[in-house]
């Protein structure tokens, strides 16, 4: 099925775009092959008007890199809008909670921030490791990363996805700055703190900063490979890598677990919407990605 499928598709490509339609819909192309798997397949000999409702910067015989956005839509279209209420349901929970100062809530703060510093008290090298993981994924760096993507974005000639990165980095980051001024919620206190930081506590900017980064990644990821183990394998490392520095700011004594589910939401929730809206209807074919 797999060589059958290959030989139908190459067809259509040779014939023109407006026959990849009929075939896509019937074999997904994140099950069985990628375009970078047939541009290899198609001769190097074929005249180029072959080429020209396929990418406008192909040159037979180079490997493209293969970006379909509607992998990121696939045959569950409910999941990102299901995925947005989940996020904001959690932030304006919280956020309720912590405007109205709930005392369960705030108690249960408490008593999870006392249990983790103290745990983080009696293991130094433990704290080496969380400052580590903190700095590496501070919001500077955070913007730095998300910069090289986006610029590498803009050599692939995909311009809508620059703008996605760009915006959803700037809304997050300094949105971020001003819910913490809003809510203005002190951070909390030690004796003897391990970790000196200034500014309010509600939501975390760390935890706010990686969700912005891990949401960025999991549906880049979704979008530049096929389903399978190695997509799988990419999407928890990034919900890894995001939930091991939320919970670095709770050890670290500067945030309460509040902040950091409000932080992680408020973060890749800006992300996802700004999919929704700055990607519909553009969910197409690779195009000028050489």
């Amino acid at each position: 099925e797999f060589i059958d499928h290959g030989r139908r598709l190459t067809s259509a490509l040779l014939r023109g775009s407006k026959f990849v339609g009929g075939i896509s819909e019937k074999f997904r192309i994140d099950h069985t092959t990628s375009l970078a798997t047939v541009f290899r397949l198609l001769p190097t000999t074929a005249p180029p008007e072959h080429y020209a409702d396929l990418s406008t910067n192909y040159v037979p015989g180079r490997t493209l890199v293969t970006i379909d956005l509607r992998r990121a839509i696939g045959d569950r279209a409910h999941l990102i809008p299901v995925l947005l209420v989940f996020h904001a349901l959690v932030f304006s929970i919280l956020a309720g909670l912590v405007l109205v100062d709930w005392q369960p809530l705030l108690d249960l703060d408490a008593r999870i921030s006392t249990a983790a510093f103290g745990f983080s008290s009696a293991h130094p090298v433990f704290v080496l490791g969380l400052e580590a993981l903190s700095l590496v994924f501070n919001n500077y760096f955070v913007a730095c990363y998300l910069a090289v993507i986006a610029a590498l974005a803009w050599w692939k000639r995909e311009r809508i996805l620059v703008a996605w990165i760009v915006l959803s980095t700037v809304i997050v980051l300094l949105g971020n700055l001003g819910l913490k001024a809003i809510f203005a919620r002190p951070r909390p206190e030690w004796e003897f703190p391990l970790h000196e930081i200034s500014g309010w506590s509600f939501p975390s900017g760390h935890s706010a900063g990686i969700g912005l980064y891990a949401a960025a990644l999991i549906l880049l990821t979704i979008v530049s490979t096929g389903r399978g183990l190695r997509r799988n394998v990419l999407i928890f490392a990034w919900l890894l890598i995001a939930g091991l520095v939320a919970a670095s700011r709770v050890f670290l004594g500067v945030h309460y677990l509040s902040d950091v589910f409000a932080g992680l939401a408020f973060g890749a929730f800006v992300p996802m919407l700004l999919w929704v809206i700055i990607m519909a209807g553009t969910e197409r074919w690779p195009a000028g990605l050489g």
